[in-house]
């Protein structure tokens, strides 16, 4: 049995399994920051169109 290759190999799993962590928290943030984009999107879309009503009754 290889012992040097045994020794590795724990090593290369955690590495591996930080690694695919980091990932999902990098997709994760990501897609926090649309959410947030999209929302403040929405938000402004929101605000001009009540804009626009109020505007429109007042005529």
């Amino acid at each position: 049995m290889d012992l040097t290759a045994k020794e590795t190999a724990p090593t290369s799993t955690r590495q591996l399994r930080a690694d695919q962590d980091s990932s999902v928290i990098e997709t994760t943030n990501r897609n926090n920051a649309d959410d947030s984009n999209y929302r403040a999107l929405a938000e402004e879309a929101s605000s001009d169109a009540s804009e626009r009503t109020r505007a429109e009754e007042i005529l």
